[in-house]
């Protein structure tokens, strides 16, 4: 089970953007009382530039790596309610 791990993305949202840590989660597993560790892996920032489009950039320590991704929204689903809070907010993210 050490072979199990998940990358959880942890931080504060303002307007359109995201700024935050990435957790490391290793271990564990389902019906199983192995504990899990959890450890600081990298910084995060995602921008938001509409409800089915960011870029997610991102920096991790050990090792050393960085980069760019372009995010996607891969279901419809909340994304009226999302285009009508942009709307409302007027935060600059365009439906």
């Amino acid at each position: 089970a050490s072979e199990h791990r998940w990358f959880t993305l942890e931080g504060q949202y303002t307007e359109d953007s995201m700024e935050g840590i990435i957790i490391l989660t290793e271990g564990g597993a389902f019906d199983n009382s192995e504990p899990v560790t959890n450890s600081l892996f990298g910084s995060v920032s995602i921008q938001f530039s509409s409800c089915n489009r960011a870029v997610m950039t991102y920096e991790i320590t050990e090792p050393a790596i960085s980069g760019t991704i372009p995010l996607h929204r891969q279901s419809d689903i909340n994304l009226a309610l999302c285009e009508r809070l942009a709307a409302e907010a007027n935060q600059g993210v365009e439906p």
